[in-house]
């Protein structure tokens, strides 16, 4: 059997119960259920849906993917499981084991290559016509 993609857009709160995936309607209460093991993604696209931390595990180790998306119904953020991803637990694992002067100096590289993309700008602008202060933001990203 193909494996199936969840799409959430109403108000649910996804559990894990028995192996399976509850999807319960929080304004009716009606619940269905979804075997865990068909699933290979889960899209929550509502800001009242809830999902609990035993399925977000279960997902997990089954290789299912959780899409969370924002008010626009753009996808912000993805959950997957690190077993399969070999690239990304490789370097996860080299993180883990450098040096504490080799971090010092990563952390160093990085607070830089931040503070550079900061640049202050000028206090206030006056509008040419009427002389008014036009107010700015204190900071600006450089995106060059």
């Amino acid at each position: 059997m193909a494996k199936q993609t969840l799409i959430i857009e109403t108000a649910k709160k996804l559990s894990l119960c028995d192996g399976m995936i509850s999807i319960a309607d929080k304004d009716t209460g009606e619940i269905a259920l979804r075997p865990l093991e068909d699933v290979q993604t889960v899209m929550i696209d509502h800001h009242s849906a809830q999902i609990t931390t035993p399925l977000i595990a279960a997902l997990a180790k089954n290789n299912a993917s959780i899409i969370y998306c924002d008010e626009a119904h753009m996808p912000i953020s993805m959950t997957m499981d690190l077993e399969s991803n070999n690239l990304q637990s490789l370097r996860f694992q080299g993180q883990l084991s450098a040096s504490v002067p080799m971090n010092k100096l990563l952390w160093k590289q990085t607070v830089e290559a931040k503070s550079l993309t900061l640049r202050p700008r000028k206090p206030s602008h006056r509008d040419s016509k009427t002389n008014a202060r036009l107010s700015c933001k204190d900071y600006q990203i450089n995106r060059n």
